[in-house]
């Protein structure tokens, strides 16, 4: 997954320029999570030499039915410590799925970012497509399931970039996946799970990397990158601490320790439907 966005990133910016700290096996008797929303996170990193530091906050903002309305993306001044706002996110529905995401930045009435959603009949998102006009890329995202439980995710991009992004789907998380450009395999990797809720299912559309796609929480990767680019940072682990509904409070990633962050961290906070 860390791959996808990794791609993402090449594609849009190269070629036109995330009680007790626990790690569980799967539990099939797990009893589940209550339904709670997820108010705000707030993401740290530690750095060679340098103590956790707060660089990102999300928020989160609902409407009285308990629907996700829109969320911002706050970054920590350096000098005050305080949030300042970045960019902020706007959600329409068609009945009740998300259909269209606009991304503003502050002052700004234009929107640097549009993401429109189709589904299948039965719920399914089968296509999403971006008007990025920040970075001029725009992108389309098709999706088609296999009765198997292996998804197929084509990426393709307004200068001429495309990749597909494959994965099982197994129980509602991503399994194993693979990471192509044409001919070329750029990665492929295996992935465990812990029992609990990820909180991000809960906000309920598939963000547009991908990353809230699986239902419940990461613990292990083993991701091995062949073609194409190598991230910077590769995580390898991840330990989480639960609040008494189930869901994390604190989610810990520990990256391969070759790299300049070596662990980081979000903090969760929820209140109840």
């Amino acid at each position: 997954m860390k791959m996808l966005t990794w791609i993402l990133t090449l594609l849009i910016i190269g070629l036109a320029c995330s009680e007790e700290v626990m790690r569980e096996k799967e539990d099939p008797n797990e009893t589940p999570a209550k339904p709670i929303r997820l108010e705000r996170y707030i993401e740290s990193f530690e750095l060679d030499d340098v103590e956790f530091t707060p660089q990102l906050e999300v928020m989160y903002a609902y409407d009285s039915t308990g629907k996700l309305t829109g969320y911002t993306e706050s970054g920590f001044n350096p000098d005050t410590g305080a949030p300042e706002l970045q960019r902020y996110f706007v959600l329409s529905y068609a009945g009740t799925k998300v259909n269209r995401i606009n991304g503003f930045q502050p002052g700004v009435e234009i929107p640097y970012e549009e993401t429109t959603y189709d589904y299948l009949p039965d719920g399914r998102v089968s296509n999403i497509a971006r008007i990025d006009r920040a970075s001029g890329v725009n992108s389309d995202v098709s999706f088609a399931y296999a009765p198997n439980g292996v998804v197929r995710v084509t990426y393709t991009f307004s200068n001429g970039g495309s990749f597909l992004y494959e994965f099982d789907y197994t129980g509602d998380n991503v399994r194993s996946d693979k990471t192509t450009r044409g001919t070329q395999v750029c990665s492929n990797g295996e992935y465990t799970y812990d029992v609990h809720q990820n909180p991000f299912r809960n906000l309920g559309f598939i963000d547009y990397n991908l990353t809230n796609i699986s239902m419940n929480n990461r613990l292990t990767e083993d991701v091995n990158y062949l073609n194409c680019a190598f991230p910077t940072l590769m995580p390898i682990a991840y330990e989480y601490e639960y609040n008494s509904d189930g869901y994390p409070k604190l989610a810990i990633t520990h990256y391969d320790p070759k790299g300049a962050i070596k662990e980081s961290r979000k903090e969760f906070f929820y209140s109840a439907l």
